[in-house]
């Protein structure tokens, strides 16, 4: 079995609610969030080989997760300075390269790689360099050149799903994972990701099946309760997400995103006094959370108070300048408050971002032909 992972961009997903006027936002990344370390089974007792280090790195996992895990059951190779290098050149921190050293086994236990180990841990090494610089689709090349070295490789195989994952790639990404299962059914991490690709590749069924089975073997894994509340919200089961957020918050009560996606859950049921309770929880744990400040704006709004409602979303065009729907959402608010100069300005800088979005488009032009008609009414009026 394999550790999960968290990266920049963790596959645990959240989302954000539609604003007043309709848009909405889905932000569900790939599951790779906790530590996940199965007990009692012979693949999870077994100490890590080289590959299989080097393989966590490519494949996004945290490097404090994989220290854990090196921690909690060694390693069976003896870390020469060249391989310490590639797997710093992979993305091992200070902290791993340390935890790799300490639980070496003697020179004794060191054995020699063949020549076709060899080409296939250089081809990880240059694919996990190219993932960490976000180039998912050479790092790709380099992970199935590796393949070809190692064709039953399931660490080869996780760091491949990885790089066919972040490119969108989701069937290909779920092949992989299924792969990997193959070999060891308990990995659940593999099963997250497979979910998650399976959830992304609209087969949302299937991905329900293989969260449930992942939690049959790890019942208390946070993030694992968190997505599949997620899937359940996609099928429109509201009760059913709600109740999966509140078991990853009894595992996890400090996730953010936990609290933000619990928030939209009961936002869609019409609770918006609880959403915000939720909105403002994520965003104490973790201020620059998901969504969460462009989520507390739209309960806001829709709950009437247009004023708090601007607050909160120049709070979000603060801290996400880049973002369209909290300039759009500024807008709605400013044009409720009739600031239409700065409900203009806002719709303007919100096209400039978005110029395909129809919503906003068609917003932005309503909203000058109002102002131009009233403009024109008021001097007419002075006329006569």
């Amino acid at each position: 079995m394999r550790l999960d992972a968290t990266g920049a961009s963790t596959m645990k997903g959240s989302f954000c609610v539609s604003n007043a006027s309709g848009i909405a936002m889905l932000l569900a990344i790939i599951l790779f969030a906790s530590v996940v370390v199965g007990a009692g089974n012979d693949q999870t007792s077994r100490p890590l080989n080289r590959t299989q280090v080097l393989g966590l790195v490519a494949g996004g996992v945290a490097n404090r997760r994989v220290a854990t895990l090196v921690k909690e059951r060694g390693i069976n190779f003896y870390p020469t300075h060249q391989y310490l290098a590639e797997l710093r050149e992979a993305g091992a921190d200070s902290l791993l390269i340390k935890t790799v050293e300490e639980a070496a086994p003697a020179r004794t236990a060191y054995a020699h790689l063949s020549a076709k180990d060899r080409l296939a841990e250089r081809c990880l090494t240059r694919g996990a360099r190219l993932a960490l610089a976000k180039h998912y689709r050479q790092a790709e090349r380099e992970y199935r050149e590796a393949i070809k070295f190692r064709p039953n490789d399931p660490n080869l195989r996780f760091a491949l799903g990885y790089a066919l994952s972040e490119q969108g790639k989701w069937n290909e990404a779920a092949a992989q994972y299924e792969a990997v299962l193959k070999q060891d059914p308990n990995d659940i991490a593999a099963r997250g990701n497979l979910a998650v690709a399976l959830s992304k590749a609209g087969n949302v069924d299937q991905a329900i099946s293989q969260y449930r089975s992942a939690l049959a073997t790890e019942p208390d894994v946070a993030a694992i309760h968190d997505n599949l509340g997620l899937a359940y919200r996609d099928k429109g089961e509201l009760d059913a997400a709600i109740s999966e957020f509140r078991k990853a918050l009894r595992y996890n009560p400090r996730d953010a995103q936990a609290h933000n996606n619990l928030g939209v859950a009961l936002q869609d049921k019409g609770e918006l006094k609880a959403a915000i309770r939720e909105y403002q929880k994520a965003l104490k744990f973790e201020p620059d959370c998901c969504q969460a400040e462009y989520n507390l704006a739209t309960a806001l709004e829709l709950r009437g108070d247009p004023r708090e409602a601007a607050k909160a979303f120049r709070r979000a065009v603060k801290a996400k300048p880049n973002d369209p729907l909290a300039h759009f959402g500024l807008a709605t608010a400013l044009e409720r408050e009739r600031d239409y100069r700065g409900a203009l300005a806002e719709y303007k800088i919100a096209s400039r971002l978005a110029p395909n979005d129809p919503t906003i488009r068609k917003s932005y032009e309503a909203l000058l032909r109002q102002t131009e008609n009233n403009q024109e009414g008021e001097t007419i009026a002075q006329r006569k």
